[in-house]
């Protein structure tokens, strides 16, 4: 029987930290049994033992999408982050459950029926995000532009991930962008960005961020200078739906689509 919905994103949503909560040096001895473990289900029982919210639904999906690498890179790409950070980004809610709960509960959508264009609702990863943020700073700055010129717009923002990697001020990207806009369909995933964004390990002026709680296709509040951001959301046709209202409603715009679909 598929698992209630709104309890997974509450799993995915727990405390993101060690079971034993003892610091860094626990978790370097838990590093060293993740790359020790030399099997997909050594490494899940070690990811499983020292973070038990991780789903196996999770698992499932990154085991059977790249092995052992993918799901170590659970750990080192998502966890860590939050680790770190102290947010909330770790969740996995799949294309059918997210349909499930759209069925059950359309309230929390801006528009339920999008749900049948969704990918799948998880973390990006961290060094990927960065890396698409290296290269969209790096085209605009070499474009002329200044400093707090631009816009970045998270189209399926999620938890916040991105928003939080680049407007962090003690980051190297905050310099860049006036202001940041994440465009999301369901709201449980808001609510948990906004409690990330407000993470007292982070430095996020909250007053240049904002989100906006509508389907990806009716966004058209795009202007001046835009970096568009978009880790794998949703399918080809949706993609083709936001670049067409990029192209009529924004002046100069540099999008980057992270791991496009059907990749995991």
């Amino acid at each position: 029987m598929m698992t209630e919905p709104s309890s997974i994103l509450t799993t995915a949503a727990a405390k993101s930290g060690p079971r034993n909560g003892n610091g860094g040096g626990l978790r370097s001895a838990f590093e060293m049994a993740l790359q020790a473990a030399d099997n997909a289900a050594e490494v899940r029982q070690v990811l499983t033992g020292e973070f038990p919210f991780i789903s196996q639904e999770h698992l499932d999906f990154l085991e059977q999408n790249g092995g052992v690498a993918k799901l170590r890179e659970l750990y080192y790409e998502v966890i860590k982050f939050d680790l770190q950070y102290g947010t909330k980004t770790s969740h996995f809610i799949s294309p059918e459950t997210l349909q499930q709960e759209a069925r059950l509960t359309p309230e929390r959508f801006a528009d339920p029926s999008a749900t049948k264009n969704t990918v799948r609702h998880r973390s990006g990863q961290t060094n990927a995000i960065k890396r698409a943020l290296d290269i969209c700073t790096d085209f605009v700055r070499n474009s002329g532009v200044a400093d707090e010129s631009a816009t970045l717009f998270d189209i399926g923002s999620g938890t916040g991930k991105v928003l939080i990697i680049a407007m962090d001020q003690n980051g190297p990207y905050s310099q860049m962008f006036a202001k940041a806009v994440g465009v999301e369909n369901y709201q449980p995933v808001i609510n948990i960005a906004e409690k990330n964004l407000r993470s007292d390990k982070i430095a996020v002026d909250r007053e240049k961020v904002r989100q906006v709680h509508t389907n990806a296709i009716h966004f058209k509040q795009f202007n001046g200078i835009n970096v568009v951001v978009s880790y794998n959301p949703f399918d080809a046709d949706v993609v083709r739906e936001v670049e067409k209202n990029m192209r009529r409603n924004a002046g100069n715009v540099v999008f980057a689509y992270i791991k496009p679909h059907p990749f995991a």
